[in-house]
């Protein structure tokens, strides 16, 4: 993961537990991202950082958004 990734994260959402990490192409933006889920206190997001830093998507995850691959 770029250090720009972890800083950029780590500046707004250190206290949250990151549960899923991966460096996936947007299929919106057709761009290269590092989604990374997290989660505190029960609530759950998904967030999509540009390998710049750049967040890019934030998405509220509920249990039902999820499915296996």
């Amino acid at each position: 993961v770029p250090e720009a990734v972890r800083t950029a994260f780590q500046k707004s959402y250190a206290d949250w537990t990151v549960t899923d990490l991966n460096k996936e192409t947007d299929t919106e933006t057709k761009v290269e991202v590092y989604s990374v889920d997290i989660n505190k206190a029960g609530k759950m997001l998904e967030l999509d950082f540009k390998p710049d830093g750049t967040l890019v998507k934030t998405l509220e995850l509920r249990d039902n958004d999820w499915a296996p691959p």
